[in-house]
């Protein structure tokens, strides 16, 4: 059987970078016991509201959010300005007929005028 080396930059940089490092003499800086405190409450919710950095979270909003937005209202103004130069008497004529049932349940009941009511016999 054949051993076939690699020919992926890792394998490269991991042989390279393992044979020009010399070994590290690491020295134990603290003396005792390492104690890791809790976080408070304040670092928590600093961490939590404002962890992020600032130039990310302004590219974020400026690309995601303002952005579309500005373009849209570009749009509407340019498309409803046309409208309006174009057909000038029908922006009114175009809102939909509303619907109204004969019975309301959710408002009184406004009985007709009497000019307005069928005159029948008693």
């Amino acid at each position: 059987m054949v051993d076939y080396q690699g020919n992926s930059k890792k394998e490269k940089e991991a042989k390279v970078s393992n044979q020009d490092l010399p070994e590290k003499n690491l020295e134990k800086v603290v003396s005792g016991e390492v104690v890791i405190k809790p976080q408070g409450v304040g670092s928590r919710f600093k961490n939590i509201f404002f962890g992020g950095d600032m130039t990310t979270a302004s590219q974020y909003v400026v690309g995601e959010i303002i952005l579309p937005a500005l373009r849209n209202l570009l749009w509407e103004t340019i498309s409803k300005g046309t409208e309006r130069v174009i057909f000038p008497d029908s922006v009114h004529r175009r809102r939909a007929p509303t619907y109204t049932p004969r019975v309301q349940y959710n408002n009184p009941i406004y009985r007709q005028e009497p000019a307005r009511r069928s005159y029948l016999p008693d």
